[in-house]
Protein backbone atom coordinates (compact mmCIF):
# COMPACT_ATOMS: atom_id res chain seq x y z
CA UNK A 1 0.00 0.00 0.00
CA UNK A 2 2.72 2.52 0.86
CA UNK A 3 4.75 1.66 -2.27
CA UNK A 4 1.52 2.78 -4.30
CA UNK A 5 0.99 5.37 -2.63
CA UNK A 6 4.56 6.65 -3.70
CA UNK A 7 3.85 5.73 -7.23
CA UNK A 8 0.73 7.38 -7.82
CA UNK A 9 1.97 10.22 -5.61
CA UNK A 10 -1.33 9.81 -3.04
CA UNK A 11 -1.33 11.75 0.41
CA UNK A 12 -2.08 10.25 3.42
CA UNK A 13 -5.44 9.46 5.49
CA UNK A 14 -7.39 11.17 2.70
CA UNK A 15 -10.46 9.61 0.38
CA UNK A 16 -8.63 8.58 -2.15
CA UNK A 17 -6.15 6.13 0.14
CA UNK A 18 -9.23 4.75 1.66
CA UNK A 19 -11.04 3.82 -1.80
CA UNK A 20 -7.48 2.22 -2.89
CA UNK A 21 -7.20 0.10 0.42
CA UNK A 22 -10.93 -0.84 -0.58
CA UNK A 23 -10.12 -1.79 -4.11
CA UNK A 24 -7.21 -3.93 -2.70
CA UNK A 25 -8.71 -5.73 -0.06
CA UNK A 26 -11.87 -6.78 -2.80
CA UNK A 27 -8.65 -8.13 -5.01
CA UNK A 28 -7.72 -9.95 -2.10
CA UNK A 29 -10.88 -11.30 -0.10
CA UNK A 30 -11.57 -14.83 0.13
CA UNK A 31 -13.42 -16.20 -2.99
CA UNK A 32 -16.62 -18.24 -2.65
CA UNK A 33 -17.29 -21.48 -3.32
CA UNK A 34 -16.35 -22.16 -7.19
CA UNK A 35 -15.02 -18.30 -7.61
CA UNK A 36 -11.92 -17.34 -8.90
CA UNK A 37 -10.73 -13.55 -8.51
CA UNK A 38 -8.47 -11.49 -10.73
CA UNK A 39 -7.77 -7.77 -10.82
CA UNK A 40 -6.50 -6.85 -13.84
CA UNK A 41 -4.81 -3.58 -14.90
CA UNK A 42 -4.89 -4.09 -18.91
CA UNK A 43 -7.78 -5.68 -22.03
CA UNK A 44 -4.97 -7.72 -22.84
CA UNK A 45 -4.66 -9.57 -18.83
CA UNK A 46 -8.63 -9.25 -18.77
CA UNK A 47 -9.00 -11.59 -22.19
CA UNK A 48 -6.38 -13.81 -20.94
CA UNK A 49 -7.63 -14.56 -17.91
CA UNK A 50 -11.03 -15.47 -19.16
CA UNK A 51 -9.55 -17.38 -21.55
CA UNK A 52 -7.92 -19.55 -19.06
CA UNK A 53 -11.40 -20.02 -17.29
CA UNK A 54 -13.99 -20.68 -20.19
CA UNK A 55 -11.34 -22.04 -22.85
CA UNK A 56 -8.99 -20.05 -26.26
CA UNK A 57 -12.67 -18.72 -27.83
CA UNK A 58 -14.40 -16.21 -25.87
CA UNK A 59 -16.89 -13.74 -26.23
CA UNK A 60 -16.82 -9.78 -24.80
CA UNK A 61 -20.40 -8.65 -23.83
CA UNK A 62 -21.17 -4.96 -22.99
CA UNK A 63 -24.37 -2.80 -22.17
CA UNK A 64 -24.75 -1.04 -24.97
CA UNK A 65 -25.65 2.40 -23.22
CA UNK A 66 -26.89 3.80 -20.34
CA UNK A 67 -30.43 4.90 -21.45
CA UNK A 68 -33.21 3.73 -19.47
CA UNK A 69 -31.11 4.36 -16.14
CA UNK A 70 -33.28 5.02 -13.40
CA UNK A 71 -36.60 4.51 -14.94
CA UNK A 72 -39.38 2.43 -15.36
CA UNK A 73 -38.44 0.74 -18.75
CA UNK A 74 -40.23 -2.52 -20.42
CA UNK A 75 -38.03 -5.51 -21.01
CA UNK A 76 -37.80 -6.32 -24.92
CA UNK A 77 -36.78 -9.02 -26.59
CA UNK A 78 -34.94 -11.38 -24.47
CA UNK A 79 -31.49 -13.72 -26.42
CA UNK A 80 -30.95 -16.22 -24.03
CA UNK A 81 -27.17 -16.80 -24.01
CA UNK A 82 -25.81 -20.91 -24.65
CA UNK A 83 -29.79 -21.71 -25.09
CA UNK A 84 -30.46 -20.06 -21.68
CA UNK A 85 -28.88 -23.32 -20.14
CA UNK A 86 -26.88 -22.82 -16.95
CA UNK A 87 -23.11 -21.69 -17.80
CA UNK A 88 -20.20 -20.06 -16.82
CA UNK A 89 -18.69 -17.10 -17.14
CA UNK A 90 -16.11 -14.12 -15.96
CA UNK A 91 -17.45 -10.68 -15.23
CA UNK A 92 -15.33 -7.96 -15.07
CA UNK A 93 -16.25 -4.68 -12.87
CA UNK A 94 -14.45 -1.05 -12.95
CA UNK A 95 -12.86 -0.55 -9.29
CA UNK A 96 -12.06 2.65 -7.50
CA UNK A 97 -8.16 3.28 -8.33
CA UNK A 98 -5.83 6.01 -9.71
CA UNK A 99 -5.60 4.48 -13.16
CA UNK A 100 -8.22 1.86 -14.61
CA UNK A 101 -8.17 -1.37 -12.94
CA UNK A 102 -10.92 -3.91 -13.44
CA UNK A 103 -12.40 -6.57 -10.50
CA UNK A 104 -12.79 -9.95 -12.90
CA UNK A 105 -14.29 -12.87 -11.49
CA UNK A 106 -14.93 -16.59 -13.01
CA UNK A 107 -18.35 -18.04 -11.44
CA UNK A 108 -19.23 -21.41 -12.42
CA UNK A 109 -23.11 -21.48 -11.75
CA UNK A 110 -25.17 -18.38 -14.29
CA UNK A 111 -27.24 -17.79 -16.74
CA UNK A 112 -26.21 -14.74 -19.26
CA UNK A 113 -28.72 -12.90 -21.50
CA UNK A 114 -29.27 -10.05 -24.32
CA UNK A 115 -32.43 -7.92 -23.31
CA UNK A 116 -33.72 -5.09 -25.27
CA UNK A 117 -34.65 -2.49 -22.92
CA UNK A 118 -38.38 -0.16 -24.62
CA UNK A 119 -39.45 3.01 -22.95
CA UNK A 120 -43.20 2.46 -22.32
CA UNK A 121 -44.28 3.11 -25.77
CA UNK A 122 -42.23 0.62 -26.79
CA UNK A 123 -39.62 2.10 -28.46
CA UNK A 124 -36.24 0.58 -27.63
CA UNK A 125 -33.39 2.54 -26.47
CA UNK A 126 -31.17 -0.11 -25.00
CA UNK A 127 -29.74 -3.51 -25.36
CA UNK A 128 -28.10 -4.75 -21.87
CA UNK A 129 -26.73 -7.49 -20.63
CA UNK A 130 -27.95 -9.58 -17.72
CA UNK A 131 -26.29 -11.88 -15.36
CA UNK A 132 -28.30 -14.09 -13.34
CA UNK A 133 -26.49 -16.24 -10.07
CA UNK A 134 -27.89 -19.57 -9.96
CA UNK A 135 -26.04 -20.76 -6.81
CA UNK A 136 -25.97 -18.39 -4.07
CA UNK A 137 -25.60 -20.49 -0.57
CA UNK A 138 -22.23 -19.58 -0.34
CA UNK A 139 -22.74 -15.88 0.02
CA UNK A 140 -22.90 -14.08 3.24
CA UNK A 141 -26.20 -13.14 4.56
CA UNK A 142 -25.53 -9.94 4.61
CA UNK A 143 -24.90 -9.57 0.63
CA UNK A 144 -27.35 -6.63 -0.57
CA UNK A 145 -28.59 -8.88 -2.88
CA UNK A 146 -30.37 -10.28 -0.10
CA UNK A 147 -31.28 -7.05 1.70
CA UNK A 148 -32.90 -5.99 -1.67
CA UNK A 149 -34.90 -8.78 -2.91
CA UNK A 150 -35.60 -9.95 1.04
CA UNK A 151 -34.23 -13.48 1.12
CA UNK A 152 -31.33 -15.05 2.73
CA UNK A 153 -28.60 -17.80 0.92
CA UNK A 154 -30.49 -20.98 1.84
CA UNK A 155 -33.39 -18.88 0.33
CA UNK A 156 -35.40 -18.18 3.18
CA UNK A 157 -37.84 -15.09 2.46
CA UNK A 158 -36.76 -11.86 4.65
CA UNK A 159 -39.10 -9.65 3.15
CA UNK A 160 -41.04 -7.86 5.91
CA UNK A 161 -38.38 -6.15 6.88
CA UNK A 162 -36.16 -5.62 3.37
CA UNK A 163 -36.89 -2.29 2.96
CA UNK A 164 -36.82 -1.28 6.15
CA UNK A 165 -33.84 -1.84 8.31
CA UNK A 166 -32.44 1.43 8.62
CA UNK A 167 -33.88 4.56 8.27
CA UNK A 168 -33.03 8.91 8.48
CA UNK A 169 -33.28 10.13 12.00
CA UNK A 170 -35.64 12.72 11.06
CA UNK A 171 -38.57 10.05 11.24
CA UNK A 172 -37.99 9.89 15.18
CA UNK A 173 -41.11 13.00 15.17
CA UNK A 174 -43.99 12.03 16.71
CA UNK A 175 -46.51 11.75 14.63
CA UNK A 176 -44.34 10.20 11.75
CA UNK A 177 -45.83 7.00 9.79
CA UNK A 178 -43.34 4.47 9.31
CA UNK A 179 -42.63 0.34 8.57
CA UNK A 180 -41.29 -0.81 11.15
CA UNK A 181 -38.45 -3.44 10.10
CA UNK A 182 -39.08 -7.12 11.80
CA UNK A 183 -37.14 -6.67 15.08
CA UNK A 184 -38.23 -10.51 16.18
CA UNK A 185 -35.49 -12.73 17.09
CA UNK A 186 -35.09 -15.69 14.25
CA UNK A 187 -32.29 -17.76 16.49
CA UNK A 188 -33.23 -20.97 17.74
CA UNK A 189 -33.16 -20.68 21.52
CA UNK A 190 -30.15 -21.22 23.79
CA UNK A 191 -28.55 -19.81 26.53
CA UNK A 192 -25.82 -18.79 27.70
CA UNK A 193 -23.07 -21.31 29.14
CA UNK A 194 -21.95 -21.60 32.86
CA UNK A 195 -18.62 -20.16 34.46
CA UNK A 196 -17.55 -23.66 35.15
CA UNK A 197 -18.43 -24.82 31.01
CA UNK A 198 -16.71 -21.12 29.96
CA UNK A 199 -13.77 -21.94 31.14
CA UNK A 200 -13.09 -25.29 29.59
CA UNK A 201 -14.14 -23.70 26.10
CA UNK A 202 -11.30 -22.89 23.74
CA UNK A 203 -10.70 -19.25 22.49
CA UNK A 204 -13.67 -17.91 19.84
CA UNK A 205 -11.05 -17.60 16.79
CA UNK A 206 -10.87 -19.14 13.70
CA UNK A 207 -7.67 -20.61 14.62
CA UNK A 208 -9.86 -22.91 17.20
CA UNK A 209 -12.20 -24.20 14.33
CA UNK A 210 -11.72 -27.22 14.84
CA UNK A 211 -11.26 -27.44 18.58
CA UNK A 212 -14.45 -25.23 18.49
CA UNK A 213 -16.13 -27.67 16.45
CA UNK A 214 -14.95 -30.88 18.88
CA UNK A 215 -16.24 -29.27 21.98
CA UNK A 216 -19.74 -28.64 20.16
CA UNK A 217 -19.87 -31.91 18.66
CA UNK A 218 -20.79 -30.28 15.01
CA UNK A 219 -20.10 -32.12 11.74
CA UNK A 220 -18.03 -31.55 9.00
CA UNK A 221 -19.48 -29.21 5.93
CA UNK A 222 -22.53 -28.44 7.44
CA UNK A 223 -24.55 -25.36 7.37
CA UNK A 224 -23.93 -24.79 11.55
CA UNK A 225 -20.04 -25.35 10.69
CA UNK A 226 -20.41 -22.39 8.32
CA UNK A 227 -22.78 -20.04 10.69
CA UNK A 228 -20.11 -20.45 13.28
CA UNK A 229 -17.43 -19.59 11.10
CA UNK A 230 -18.96 -16.66 9.90
CA UNK A 231 -19.88 -15.89 13.42
CA UNK A 232 -15.90 -16.04 14.33
CA UNK A 233 -14.77 -14.09 11.83
CA UNK A 234 -16.91 -11.02 12.15
CA UNK A 235 -15.78 -11.44 16.09
CA UNK A 236 -12.02 -10.88 14.31
CA UNK A 237 -13.08 -8.75 11.77
CA UNK A 238 -11.10 -5.43 11.71
CA UNK A 239 -13.00 -2.71 13.96
CA UNK A 240 -13.99 0.57 12.12
CA UNK A 241 -12.44 3.87 13.00
CA UNK A 242 -13.20 4.36 16.79
CA UNK A 243 -14.81 1.43 17.21
CA UNK A 244 -13.77 -1.14 19.44
CA UNK A 245 -15.15 -5.18 19.39
CA UNK A 246 -16.00 -7.74 21.93
CA UNK A 247 -17.44 -11.43 21.41
CA UNK A 248 -19.17 -12.13 24.88
CA UNK A 249 -20.28 -15.74 26.57
CA UNK A 250 -22.16 -13.93 29.65
CA UNK A 251 -24.16 -11.29 30.82
CA UNK A 252 -21.28 -10.64 33.46
CA UNK A 253 -18.37 -10.41 30.33
CA UNK A 254 -21.12 -8.19 28.58
CA UNK A 255 -21.59 -5.85 31.46
CA UNK A 256 -17.42 -5.33 32.03
CA UNK A 257 -17.27 -4.45 28.42
CA UNK A 258 -19.67 -1.81 28.69
CA UNK A 259 -18.29 -0.42 31.89
CA UNK A 260 -14.81 -0.54 30.47
CA UNK A 261 -15.83 1.53 27.39
CA UNK A 262 -18.71 3.64 29.33
CA UNK A 263 -17.48 3.96 32.92
CA UNK A 264 -18.22 1.99 35.87
CA UNK A 265 -21.97 3.41 35.75
CA UNK A 266 -23.84 2.13 32.80
CA UNK A 267 -27.58 1.42 31.48
CA UNK A 268 -28.99 -1.46 29.62
CA UNK A 269 -31.76 -0.57 27.52
CA UNK A 270 -33.75 -3.26 25.18
CA UNK A 271 -36.83 -3.03 22.87
CA UNK A 272 -39.93 -3.97 25.12
CA UNK A 273 -41.52 -6.69 22.26
CA UNK A 274 -41.63 -7.61 19.37
CA UNK A 275 -45.63 -5.35 18.17
CA UNK A 276 -45.16 -3.51 14.96
CA UNK A 277 -42.65 -5.27 13.20
CA UNK A 278 -43.20 -5.57 9.38
CA UNK A 279 -45.74 -2.88 9.29
CA UNK A 280 -46.69 0.35 8.84
CA UNK A 281 -46.74 2.35 12.54
CA UNK A 282 -46.73 5.75 14.08
CA UNK A 283 -44.20 7.23 16.22
CA UNK A 284 -45.08 8.05 19.59
CA UNK A 285 -43.27 10.57 22.18
CA UNK A 286 -39.50 10.49 21.72
CA UNK A 287 -37.56 10.04 24.85
CA UNK A 288 -33.56 11.53 23.76
CA UNK A 289 -30.63 9.68 25.64
CA UNK A 290 -28.54 11.96 27.22
CA UNK A 291 -30.81 15.36 26.14
CA UNK A 292 -30.28 13.97 22.83
CA UNK A 293 -26.60 15.16 22.65
CA UNK A 294 -24.19 13.18 20.82
CA UNK A 295 -22.92 10.16 22.97
CA UNK A 296 -20.92 7.06 22.75
CA UNK A 297 -23.12 3.53 22.99
CA UNK A 298 -22.44 0.31 23.41
CA UNK A 299 -24.62 -2.27 21.57
CA UNK A 300 -24.89 -5.90 21.58
CA UNK A 301 -26.09 -8.34 18.55
CA UNK A 302 -26.80 -11.92 19.20
CA UNK A 303 -24.73 -14.37 16.37
CA UNK A 304 -25.73 -17.32 15.55
CA UNK A 305 -23.34 -19.94 17.49
CA UNK A 306 -24.65 -23.35 19.47
CA UNK A 307 -24.61 -21.39 22.71
CA UNK A 308 -25.77 -17.91 23.55
CA UNK A 309 -23.00 -15.55 22.38
CA UNK A 310 -23.31 -11.74 21.72
CA UNK A 311 -21.37 -9.26 19.48
CA UNK A 312 -21.06 -6.89 21.19
CA UNK A 313 -19.25 -2.75 19.85
CA UNK A 314 -18.43 0.26 21.04
CA UNK A 315 -19.60 3.27 19.32
CA UNK A 316 -17.80 6.37 19.61
CA UNK A 317 -20.64 8.89 17.86
CA UNK A 318 -24.36 7.83 18.46
CA UNK A 319 -27.60 9.16 19.35
CA UNK A 320 -29.94 7.22 21.35
CA UNK A 321 -33.32 6.95 21.51
CA UNK A 322 -36.42 5.69 23.62
CA UNK A 323 -38.96 5.14 21.07
CA UNK A 324 -43.19 4.94 21.83
CA UNK A 325 -44.63 2.49 18.98
CA UNK A 326 -48.30 3.75 18.43
CA UNK A 327 -50.95 1.91 16.04
CA UNK A 328 -52.06 3.91 13.59
CA UNK A 329 -55.20 4.43 15.35
CA UNK A 330 -52.48 6.13 18.21
CA UNK A 331 -52.89 2.83 20.59
CA UNK A 332 -49.10 2.20 21.94
CA UNK A 333 -48.06 -1.31 21.45
CA UNK A 334 -44.24 -0.76 22.23
CA UNK A 335 -41.52 0.84 23.69
CA UNK A 336 -38.61 0.62 21.09
CA UNK A 337 -34.63 1.50 21.42
CA UNK A 338 -33.24 3.42 18.45
CA UNK A 339 -29.50 4.13 17.80
CA UNK A 340 -28.80 5.98 15.10
CA UNK A 341 -25.02 6.42 14.02
CA UNK A 342 -23.77 9.96 13.43
CA UNK A 343 -20.07 9.37 11.77
CA UNK A 344 -20.71 6.70 8.82
CA UNK A 345 -17.70 8.03 7.12
CA UNK A 346 -15.74 4.92 7.78
CA UNK A 347 -18.25 2.51 6.60
CA UNK A 348 -17.89 0.07 3.62
CA UNK A 349 -19.32 1.86 0.65
CA UNK A 350 -21.17 -1.39 -0.01
CA UNK A 351 -22.80 -1.02 2.97
CA UNK A 352 -26.16 -2.53 3.20
CA UNK A 353 -27.65 0.85 4.34
CA UNK A 354 -26.51 3.09 1.86
CA UNK A 355 -28.39 0.51 -0.37
CA UNK A 356 -31.20 1.10 1.15
CA UNK A 357 -31.11 5.12 1.63
CA UNK A 358 -29.35 5.98 -1.46
CA UNK A 359 -26.15 7.40 0.01
CA UNK A 360 -22.35 6.84 0.91
CA UNK A 361 -20.21 6.72 3.64
CA UNK A 362 -19.66 10.31 5.56
CA UNK A 363 -22.77 11.94 3.97
CA UNK A 364 -26.12 10.69 6.24
CA UNK A 365 -26.33 9.50 9.60
CA UNK A 366 -28.02 5.77 10.13
CA UNK A 367 -30.46 4.71 12.40
CA UNK A 368 -32.11 1.28 13.49
CA UNK A 369 -34.30 -0.15 16.21
CA UNK A 370 -32.60 -2.56 18.82
CA UNK A 371 -33.90 -5.99 17.59
CA UNK A 372 -35.69 -8.48 20.29
CA UNK A 373 -32.93 -10.12 22.25
CA UNK A 374 -30.50 -7.35 21.53
CA UNK A 375 -28.93 -4.91 24.02
CA UNK A 376 -27.56 -1.47 24.35
CA UNK A 377 -26.00 0.15 27.29
CA UNK A 378 -24.52 3.86 27.65
CA UNK A 379 -23.20 5.81 30.66
CA UNK A 380 -26.00 6.46 33.64
CA UNK A 381 -26.48 10.43 32.76
CA UNK A 382 -27.02 10.43 37.01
Amino acid sequence: MNLLKQFFRISDNGATEKRMKETLENCERAPARGETIKCVRSMDEMEIFASSMLGPKVVLRKTLNVKGSGKNVMVGRVSRIQGGNVTESVTCHQEVFPVMLYFCHYIPMVRVYNVEILTLQKIKINQVVGVCHIDTSSWSRSHPAFLELGSAPDGRKWAKWAKSLFFREKMLNEGVVMQMTDIRDKIHKRQFLSPTIIAKLPSLTTKNMNLLKQFFRISDNGATEKRMKETLENCERAPARGETIKCVRSMDEMEIFASSMLGPKVVLRKTLNVKGSGKNVMVGRVSRIQGGNVTESVTCHQEVFPVMLYFCHYIPMVRVYNVEILTLQRIKINQAVDVCHIDTSSWSRSHPAFLELGSAPGEIEVCHWIFQNDISWTADAN
